[in-house]
């Protein structure tokens, strides 16, 4: 099933069970219906009742459909949360069987890491090795936020509402980042993280004077499975830009190349997402057309 072709949000709330992420999940129930929107949540499965194999087929099947009788609802904002995604099995199942049982769906991680969501919020415990590698399983993903722990639980409940509504574009779709330079790397990061090759070309100016651009992005480690999106971004300000992306169809994007402007020329590098102290962040190393650049990126809500 295309999980892709949806107009609704789905989020994922992922890491281990606590009470706090149930009445986190609760709590964004409530102030998204306080703005209309209908919120449609999905439990996880118990992890003890089954094997990692079973558990993982059947979180496919019931999250599909979800995704489809959500789909059929005639609510005009809707949304979804998720209680635990696929990755959050990965750790228990191990690497081996987990991408086993997603090539018998014909999946790989990509596919549900990358497209089956729009966002991930990681809800951080007490720093353990499971927490670690459960959150390194999310890795990659261009969405993914990491909520630490606070002593102030409505602290908490108020900077994830702030991610969502981020995701949500409320009261715009908005980018704020920080770029800066660092230095080229010698060695591999000492923490967890995923790269991808990306392939970056820009179309024709729109008539608004937003710059649309569209990417193919490969996972380093699953070659096999590509990304496209097309992005548009507007400047509003110095440090902000409205954006919105969607994902594309292979046909989509070749029909999208057509329009290249001849006059940019195309980027090829690698991005790397890791998390540090509790942040995500991206770094760009660049092959074409600079050389010997590499751009650190995080991205901010204010």
């Amino acid at each position: 099933m295309n999980m892709a072709r949806r107009d609704f949000k789905t989020i994922v709330f992922a890491g281990s069970h606590s009470h706090e992420k149930s009445e986190a999940i609760i709590e964004m129930k409530r102030r998204l219906e306080g703005i209309n929107y209908t919120v449609y949540i999905q439990n996880q499965i118990t992890t003890d009742l089954f094997p990692p194999e079973i558990k993982i087929d059947l979180s496919l099947t019931r999250e599909n459909c979800y995704v489809r009788a959500v789909k059929r609802s005639i609510a005009k904002k809707k949304i979804i949360f998720f209680d635990r995604g696929i990755m959050d099995d990965l750790p228990d199942t191990g690497s081996k069987l987990f991408d086993q049982i997603l090539k018998s769906h014909g999946l790989s991680r990509v596919d549900v890491r990358d497209r089956r969501y729009d966002a991930i919020f990681y809800f951080r415990k007490s720093v353990c090795h499971k927490d670690k590698k459960t959150l390194a399983a999310w890795i990659g993903h261009r969405h993914l936020r990491v909520i630490p722990v606070f002593r102030d639980k409505q602290a908490r409940f108020n900077l994830l509402w702030k991610h969502i509504q981020r995701v949500l574009g409320i009261p715009k779709p908005l980018e704020i980042e920080r770029k800066f330079l660092v230095e080229i790397l010698k060695n591999s990061l000492p923490t967890a993280h995923v790269s991808l090759n990306v392939v970056q070309n820009y179309l024709k100016k729109e008539l608004d004077g937003s710059s649309p651009r569209i990417r193919l992005v490969a996972d380093c480690g699953f070659l096999s499975t590509h990304l496209m999106y097309k992005t548009v971004k507007k400047k509003v300000s110095k440090l902000s830009r409205e954006e919105q992306e969607i994902e594309l169809s292979q046909k989509s994007y070749e029909r999208l190349s057509r329009n290249i402007d001849l006059d940019t020329v195309s980027i090829i590098k690698r991005r790397t997402y890791f998390v540090y102290a509790n942040q995500y962040f991206e770094l760009d190393e660049f092959f074409k057309p600079y050389n010997n650049l590499v751009l650190l990126e995080i991205e901010l809500l204010r």
